[in-house]
């Protein structure tokens, strides 16, 4: 085959790749709008007119309602049977709970289409049991630290959280474990920890899974009550923050390494200005030993300006390295 040939092979593969994602979107979601489709798709607007040309040509009843709240869309009655999964699909779909690695390993294509698949394949009368999951159970990707801890109650209360039962569990308290009695909500997964959202009677709280324990189903069942777990879960986080340690200082730092100082965990960047050509920023960090530490991976071109025991830290130890440098 020419390279010509070849160039055209590719760019009808793509649009036939291009035809079947407006398919399987249209299937799952009912309505979508030409901007809306052309945004995930990664093409112009004028791009979807054409492939929606295409596929009416070729008999799939799609058409297009003009107005406010229109879009394009399928007739009720048709579907397609496109929903075939593919291993690379597969893979996506297992590897789900992490977007990072998703993105780092190129498949999060894979997991979009994969979706997409099973959206579609789904009948209506299972989604509500689809619905179900996403209010029982969240994954937090993003982990608070590295973590080897065991979850030998998991089961149990991932079963009592998804059949509403009460449990009864063990949970520390001023140094000794307390028997307490709680209705499971949901569950969270922060990196590879995992809490327990429960109402008590003092409230909703959140238990540290491996901290617990014992733990059993009460066979009591409980009404589930409207609840927002990711709202609850964003919540809690921001407490936790405003609730940490801090440590403030105002040091002299270059562009480069006040980029690096934004992707560090346990700094808060409060302000940045610009004082006689060079950059000043206000930080908040946990506290003076965390901040002398942070700082020494900077030292080259950080300065501290405030307070004065961390630059007097800083000093001393630059200055033992030095010696044992020699």
């Amino acid at each position: 085959m020419t390279g010509d040939g070849i160039s055209y092979m590719l760019v009808w593969i793509m649009r036939a790749d291009r035809l079947i994602s407006i398919l399987l979107t249209l299937q799952a979601e009912g309505r979508v709008t030409s901007g809306g489709m052309a945004g995930r798709l990664g093409v112009s607007t004028r791009t979807i007119h054409r492939d929606m040309e295409a596929l009416s040509h070729s008999g799939i009843p799609v058409f297009a309602e003009r107005g406010y709240g229109g879009g394009w869309q399928l007739d009720s009655g048709y579907r397609t049977n496109l929903t075939g999964m593919k291993v690379r699909e597969l893979e996506a779909l297992l590897l789900a709970p992490s977007g990072k690695l998703l993105k780092d390993l190129g498949r999060a294509g894979d997991f979009e289409t994969a979706f997409l698949k099973l959206q579609a394949s789904v009948p209506r009368a299972f989604r509500a049991e689809a619905k179900k999951v996403s209010e029982r159970i969240l994954v937090d990707g993003a982990p608070w630290h590295e973590s080897s801890e065991t979850h030998s109650h998991l089961p149990i209360i991932h079963e009592a959280v998804w059949a509403s039962m009460s449990l009864v569990i063990d949970y520390p308290r001023e140094g000794r474990l307390v028997e307490r009695t709680i209705d499971p909500i949901g569950l969270i997964a922060k990196g590879s920890i995992w809490y327990l959202i429960a109402r008590t009677k003092d409230g909703m709280r959140s238990f540290r899974i491996s901290r617990i324990g014992n733990a059993r189903v009460t066979g009591r069942p409980f009404v589930r009550p409207e609840f927002d777990l990711a709202d609850f879960w964003e919540k809690s986080k921001a407490n936790l923050k405003a609730n940490l340690p801090q440590y403030p200082a105002v040091i002299d730092i270059s562009q480069e390494s006040l980029d690096r100082l934004h992707k560090m965990r346990y700094v808060n960047i409060r302000s940045v200005k610009t004082v006689k050509d060079s950059l000043q920023a206000k930080v908040m960090f946990e506290t003076l030993d965390s901040a002398c530490s942070i700082l020494l991976s900077l030292a080259d071109v950080v300065r501290v300006i405030q307070p004065v025991p961390l630059r007097k830290k800083l000093h001393g130890v630059a200055k033992k390295q030095m010696e044992a440098n020699g």
